[in-house]
């Protein structure tokens, strides 16, 4: 007589033979001819290489993400400088030039995206690349603010401009207020 909520002792697990109607033939290496074998291998790779697909897509989305979270601090960075290298130009040449510099993050994003998806650059890399050349500039525009000439009307870039021609050409460079 059984016990109420006593359990029934389930059967061994038996190997089940994978019938043939399956389409599965289960041979060994020596029975497959080597053209089946180097089919088998292209289908193989073929596999591998999509996976690799998949996974890099998903790390270049990881990293998207990362990525354009600190651009937030890397904009901040760059903004400054921005606004105080044009003064002249007004808030319409500062948002101009704000603009020109997301556009440019915004291709290098895209365009390391494309890489990494087709495994030409690693996610990592394609990324954080746009990132780096902004916080490299940011980084140098944020140190020069403390070192800018006589002026900050933008006459010290036209200035250094004419002292480079004229070290081209060999003439000296005379300043406004007098010889230098």
């Amino acid at each position: 007589m059984r016990q109420a909520g006593a359990q029934v002792p389930a059967k061994a697990a038996t190997p089940q033979q994978i019938p043939p109607s399956a389409g599965l033939l289960q041979l060994s290496p020596n029975e497959i001819d080597p053209a089946s074998r180097a089919t088998m291998i292209e289908l193989q790779k073929i596999g591998l290489a999509e996976a690799q697909r998949v996974i890099n897509g998903n790390q270049v989305e990881i990293e998207k993400k990362f990525a354009i979270a600190a651009a937030c601090v890397i904009f901040v960075l760059l903004g400054a400088p921005i606004a105080l290298r044009f003064p002249r130009g007004g808030v319409g040449m500062t948002i101009g030039v704000s603009l020109g510099v997301f556009g440019l993050y915004y291709v290098g994003l895209i365009v390391g995206e494309a890489l990494a998806r087709r495994d030409r650059l690693s996610p990592f890399i394609a990324m954080w690349a746009a990132n780096a050349i902004l916080l490299t500039i940011g980084i140098i525009l944020t140190v020069r603010l403390g070192h800018e000439g006589a002026t900050s009307r933008g006459s010290e870039t036209s200035e250094r401009f004419a002292r480079w021609f004229h070290l081209l050409t060999g003439d000296r460079f005379v300043r406004r207020g007098g010889a230098s």
